[in-house]
């Protein structure tokens, strides 16, 4: 059974949406409902490719982090290297800069946009258990 919601999109939003799809409900139904599988796939493709302490960075450094919906896919490096910069965030977890950004460098745009969302979901996702395991979270990517 379909259940209704209600997101609020920008003008541009709303007329990409209706230029590739029949209408604006149809596009928003679509984009929502395939995004899980989308996602999952995507987060899937990704395994294996960071270590495990790169994935404890990526996920500590979006700690108080609003997700930015135009600037999707360039935030997870740019707030990696301001952490790693002004945080000494590559210390905190022993990683080698050069390698970790290389890898970032070379993620899709959806790549980045999923590691992005999947960073966030643990700090501000629906599952808001106080006592939620940042080691146990980052092994489904290893």
């Amino acid at each position: 059974m379909k259940q209704g919601v209600g997101p609020k999109i920008d003008k541009r939003a709303k007329e990409f949406i209706c230029r590739v799809f029949s209408s604006a409900n149809a596009g928003s139904t679509y984009i929502l409902e395939s995004f899980k599988r989308t996602y999952e796939e995507t987060l899937k493709e990704m395994q294996g490719l960071f270590t495990k302490n790169q994935l404890l960075l990526i996920v500590d450094v979006f700690n108080g982090h609003m997700l930015n919906p135009v600037i999707a896919g360039d935030e997870l490096r740019m707030t990696c290297t301001e952490s790693i910069k002004y945080d000494h965030m590559d210390e905190k977890w022993s990683i080698d800069v050069d390698s970790f950004i290389s890898k970032i460098e070379k993620l899709t745009v959806y790549q980045r946009t999923s590691l992005e969302i999947w960073a966030n979901a643990f700090w501000y996702g629906g599952d808001l258990e106080e006592d939620k395991n940042l080691e146990k979270y980052v092994e489904e990517l290893l």
